[in-house]
């Protein structure tokens, strides 16, 4: 009995998040991310081009500002871009996300490993790292995207910029 309870409050614990790192709650294999690489309803052409970009990049990483600068859009619109598509994972797999310890719900952890401010390249914001077993079937059905190096830094204009900017993740 004692076991069972203890069993059950690690679960409970893995599931509201206290770290800096979240934990990878689906534990989708390289076939499971295949297919969804291979459903448009769930990797639309914008988010599989964002998660092209971000698979070209070196450790397949980048911040929402790295994103935001390549694509011409604000970082929000980045972050907008990664809750739409784990929303779309979370209800085609029937799962519910993961909590922070607020309540609030957590999506950017669905294609994403997190880096925390300090321990990535940029020491202000959070990296986003592609998920193993995605870099993985990435890798596997589109063979031919070439990696990037480096990318001159640009200033975000937020001219062309209509999204808003209050979009969590």
């Amino acid at each position: 009995m004692v076991a069972l309870f203890y069993a059950f409050a690690l679960e409970l614990q893995a599931n509201i998040v206290e770290s800096a790192y979240i934990a990878d709650i689906l534990k989708l294999s390289v076939q499971e991310w295949i297919d969804l690489l291979n459903d448009s309803s769930i990797f639309t052409p914008e988010s599989l081009e964002m998660i092209q970009y971000i698979y070209r990049r070196p450790n397949h990483q980048a911040t929402a500002t790295d994103i935001g600068l390549h694509f011409g859009f604000h970082a929000n619109k980045a972050s907008s871009i990664t809750v739409f598509l784990a929303k779309r994972i979370l209800d085609k797999l029937g799962k519910e996300p993961q909590k922070r310890e607020n309540g609030e719900n957590i999506f950017w952890n669905i294609p994403f490993q997190g880096v925390k401010p300090g321990e990535a390249q940029n020491k202000k914001l959070w990296m986003w790292r592609i998920r193993p077993n995605l870099v993985e079937a990435i890798s596997t059905l589109y063979s031919d995207l070439e990696p990037i190096y480096d990318e001159p830094e640009e200033e975000y204009s937020p001219e062309n910029d209509d999204e808003p900017k209050n979009s969590k993740g």
